[in-house]
């Protein structure tokens, strides 16, 4: 066995492993969110989307069935050089290559319908938007009518397609997938733009506006698979097809559950999101109060923290500029000096200059000093 992908002894390869557990993962991920989402509507009654949406949860579940074929039964993974060894596993491959497109096709098509009519019923009010709407449900359809059609036929015979030996001739394989990818992201974009006008317009408060968009925007997540699966698909060499099938058909694997959560969140918003705000609302609350208790102190308080290590002890002595130690009680209002100060006036009697006398009365916040502090600290 050549040793640039690893084969396990089941005849999976590690590839196909991860292929297996990301579309496993994703999948259940989607159920789950679709299967929410139709429990909250059933409260208020089902509409044409969730119907949809659960025709392509149909196929969904076809789709990651295909996933653990291809894993089991192809060389998906497989390099070239071992892939000749097994006939059987190339059939197998092209057969997993033919059929799962057709499920892949209905199952997209089916999605962005349901999508699409969720936002009728949202934004259906709305004159421009329905017209959007409309354009891009006849846009999906017409495509997944055009490639499902080709598809199907794109040998002849048909079974041509997985047994290339047999007589006949089919379509250039690269240039109907570049087709098919490219013209598919297109329309996922065009479809993840059609909410971002009404919703900007929508006459609720901030933070829920901001929810709803994002609901919407996560759709974003899905057009990147379909993205990263148009790029993947450019490469396809039929020369090379055990690693070439996996890297187009785990982006295909990817995608449809993507698109399916991201058909589901704007309907769990007010569930999850709204009391994810308000979890981090509290939080950054939280903080916020702290750093402003912190900056808020006044100059007063500044000064009072720094001399808690003083008792108060009133007591300035008449005559002389010394506080008189005394043991009072540690905590007065105020201390009181007064002074007297004798001041030299212009005038001259008989005795010398004449003197002239001013008492000055000095009251300010106590401090507060520890017990045995001697107050001839402060002067």
């Amino acid at each position: 066995m050549s040793t640039t992908t690893e084969v396990l002894s089941t005849g999976i390869s590690r590839l196909a492993v991860n292929a297996v557990v990301v579309t496993t993962v994703l999948t259940a991920l989607g159920t789950f969110l679709a299967i929410l989402r139709f429990c909250l509507r059933r409260k208020e009654a089902f509409g044409t989307d969730d119907y949809i949406l659960m025709v392509a949860l149909v196929f969904l579940q076809l789709q990651l069935a295909f996933c653990y074929m291809i894993g089991f039964l192809s060389g998906s993974g497989w390099e070239m050089e071992d892939l000749v060894k097994y006939p059987e596993r190339i059939t197998w491959t092209l057969k997993l290559i033919y059929f799962p497109e057709l499920c892949y096709t209905v199952v997209v098509v089916l999605i962005k319908t349901s999508i699409l009519y969720s936002y009728k019923r949202i934004f259906g009010h709305v004159k421009t938007t329905k017209y959007h709407i409309y354009a891009l449900l006849g846009l999906s359809w017409a495509w997944a009518v055009a490639f499902f059609l080709t598809i199907v036929f794109q040998c002849h015979p048909i079974d041509k397609a997985w047994i290339p030996g047999k007589p006949g001739h089919c379509i250039a394989v690269v240039p109907f997938l570049w087709g098919n990818s490219i013209s598919n992201f297109i329309i996922d974009w065009m479809i993840l733009l059609v909410p971002v006008m009404p919703v900007l317009k929508l006459q609720l408060p901030r933070k829920q506006k901001i929810l709803v968009a994002l609901s919407f925007l996560f759709g974003s997540l899905a057009c990147i698979a379909s993205t990263v699966r148009s790029a993947a698909t450019a490469k396809f060499d039929p020369n090379d097809l055990g690693i070439s099938d996996y890297r187009a058909s785990i982006w295909v694997y990817i995608e449809a559950p993507l698109a399916t959560v991201s058909c589901c969140l704007p309907f769990l918003s007010r569930m999850f999101g709204v009391k994810a705000l308000d979890v981090f609302h509290k939080i950054t609350s939280h903080m916020s109060k702290g750093s402003t208790k912190a900056s808020s102190r006044t100059p007063s308080e500044d000064s009072n923290a720094g001399s808690n290590m003083y008792e108060s002890k009133p007591g300035w002595a008449s005559g002389d500029n010394t506080l008189v130690e005394q043991g009072l009680p540690q905590e007065y209002p105020n201390i009181h000096m007064t002074t007297t100060t004798s001041v030299r006036s212009g005038s001259l009697t008989e005795q010398g200059p004449e003197m002239g006398s001013y008492q000055f009365s000095i009251t300010s916040a106590s401090a507060i000093i520890p017990k045995n502090e001697s107050t001839h600290a402060l002067v």
